[in-house]
């Protein structure tokens, strides 16, 4: 028998061989998927971001591979998307652990795992004891989703789903949506474990009291909403995990809202600079000269500096030339002359000013004057004083420490 007649079996047997369907209410999964974006911005815990982006991976795939009929692999999926953020928890709290998962070697079962986070980690135990019925839930799916990649029992062989209006096949479904749910909620619930930050940045009695801009993702709240229920995020708030870091933020300065859009959304209302500047303590260099160049009356819809490009920050002033898109390198040719005024650049212009060992770039619509280059320079030049003072003090305590 030749290959072509193989693949021609094979092929007339599609059909049969997978039960092919198109989840209910697919778009709102796919959409609930793409707003998974879990990250801490813990130095040390920079890893679990693997762990998190690998767990919805997982979700993602499970998602098309119950799709295209591979219904096992699918559960099989949402499993190991589960079983990799107790994984990634374990690994958070015990080096030794961290070092066995990277060189691959014995690793215990996901049981095993489960146990000793009860045992060691504060935040897991108490959100689990807060919870409970999220993850009772959470064990009778995946008991029962364990049959299915095991093929116990007639209904969850392949060979069972060819007949497509067999009830097995439903009660694969219902399963395959609440383990679904069930993983979308896990990873919502382990990344505030991991990282209470990442719900207090989506707590509206908290997030205006955080004077800085983390790399911590916050928790996508309508997410949340959709897939657990507003009492169970309430709940996770009772918890001292989270209470404290809440209790934390509440004792500090409140931000105004022009302060906030310049901490989180790199954007300065010119109508409300005073605001901003009567909570300039709470900026850093960078934000602290761009309030005092506009506070000087200096028309410039962007600046950009090194660590900001492509987006940089914007004010509130139109810029001539509206612009869709930004890259990394739309001011290469203009920096190999650096410090150059009023080039033309898209109907506008810009300048450039030397800035913290690297640049400033500012976008203008109209020419600056020789006395509003001079009042910039005037400006960067205190900017850079103040971070070479800055600069020499964190060079003398390295040495001290070192």
């Amino acid at each position: 028998m030749d290959s072509n007649t193989l693949e021609e079996i094979f092929s007339a047997n599609d059909e049969r061989l997978y039960f092919k369907n198109k989840l209910p209410e697919r778009d709102k999964l796919i959409s609930i998927i793409h707003f998974l974006t879990p990250t801490t911005g813990i130095l040390r815990n920079m890893f679990c971001n693997s762990f998190m982006q690998e767990s919805v991976e997982m979700i993602r795939h499970s998602f098309f591979l119950y799709e295209e009929g591979l219904f096992d692999c699918a559960f099989y999926s949402l499993r190991q998307s589960i079983e990799i953020l107790n994984s990634m928890l374990l690994c958070v709290d015990n080096e030794e652990k961290l070092n066995s998962w990277k060189a691959k070697d014995w690793f215990p079962m996901d049981s095993k795992v489960k146990q000793i986070l009860e045992s060691q980690n504060n935040a897991y135990k108490e959100i689990k004891t807060k919870i409970p019925e999220f993850f009772k839930d959470t064990e009778i799916c995946l008991n029962q989703a364990n049959k299915y990649i095991h093929k116990q029992g007639f209904d969850t062989f392949y060979v069972c789903h060819w007949v497509k209006t067999d009830l097995g096949n439903e009660n694969c479904l219902k399963l395959y949506l609440k383990l679904m749910k069930q993983a979308i909620g896990m990873v919502l619930i382990m990344n505030i474990a991991l990282d209470p930050l990442s719900l207090a940045l989506s707590d509206q009695d908290v997030k205006m009291y955080i004077p800085f801009a983390p790399l911590t993702e916050p928790i996508p709240i309508q997410v949340f909403e959709e897939i657990l229920s507003i009492e169970v995020l309430e709940k996770i708030k009772e918890t001292q995990h989270y209470k404290e870091l809440k209790e934390y933020f509440l004792s500090q300065e409140r931000l105004s809202k022009a302060t906030y859009e310049v901490i989180y959304y790199q954007y300065f209302d010119i109508q409300n600079l005073k605001e901003i500047e009567k909570q300039r303590h709470l900026l850093d260099l960078e934000q602290g000269l761009i309030l005092d160049i506009l506070l000087a009356g200096i028309n410039a819809s962007y600046f950009y500096p090194q660590n900001y490009i492509p987006f940089g920050y914007a004010t509130s002033y139109t810029a001539k030339t509206y612009m869709s898109s930004w890259s990394s390198n739309q001011f290469d040719e203009f920096l190999s002359e650096p410090y150059k005024k009023n080039i033309s650049w898209k109907n506008m212009y810009i300048s450039i000013f030397s800035l913290f060992d690297s640049y400033l770039i500012i976008q203008h619509n109209d020419i600056f004057k020789s006395e509003e280059i001079h009042t910039i320079e005037v400006n960067v030049n205190i900017a850079n004083q103040k971070y070479n003072e800055y600069s020499k003090n964190t060079e003398k305590m390295e040495e001290v420490f070192s």
